[in-house]
């Protein structure tokens, strides 16, 4: 008996040791998980057609974060989509974030919701800003592709791969680009 006890005592306080070490170290943060959830809940409501849903969804995240560049850009997109000025809340995701990650965002939501021709506008002023980078012409490809137009997708995803190719953290950039390409050969 007294040993069950012991070994119980043990496990409890293991199990709260290790519960106080998740939490500390190895939870993400909390707004991580708020974002992601909401991201994840407009993307499922966009993709079923409810694009008023996935708006309220955002829209609900950034009560609890207002000021998020990320959740800001997929609201500008959105509210576009449902033909209503997005520019305040693009503007916002601009003060709030980094102008590369916004229109990398912008555009890869802009891809979600059908409008490939506001991808290429956020993929244009991505290569404008940063030609070295395989980020916009990537977009650019994605956008054209989008539009079927296939010559013009894959000279862009050459582009990008070839850039990407020269820098080990754009890997994943070259390996989708090479992917692309061949998807469409």
């Amino acid at each position: 008996m007294r040993r069950t006890i012991v070994i119980t005592l043990l496990l409890v306080v293991l199990g709260a040791a290790g519960w106080w070490a998740y939490t500390r170290f190895f939870a993400p943060d909390p707004e991580v998980l708020l974002r992601s959830q909401a991201t994840s809940n407009a993307h499922e409501k966009i993709l079923s057609g409810e694009l008023a849903g996935a708006l309220a969804d955002i829209e609900q995240a950034l009560e609890m974060l207002p000021g998020d560049w990320e959740l800001l850009a997929w609201q500008s997109v959105l509210l576009e989509k449902l033909n209503r000025s997005g520019d305040e809340s693009l503007e916002q995701a601009m003060a709030a974030g980094s102008e590369t990650d916004v229109w990398i965002g912008r555009g890869m939501v802009a891809l979600l919701v059908g409008e490939p021709q506001m991808a290429l506008d956020a993929s244009a002023r991505l290569i404008e800003r940063s030609p070295d980078s395989p980020q916009g012409y990537f977009l650019a490809a994605q956008s054209h592709e989008m539009m079927e137009q296939t010559n013009e997708a894959l000279r862009l995803y050459q582009q990008a791969a070839d850039i990407a190719a020269s820098d080990p953290s754009h890997y994943a950039i070259y390996v989708a680009a090479k992917e692309r390409m061949a998807a469409l050969t």
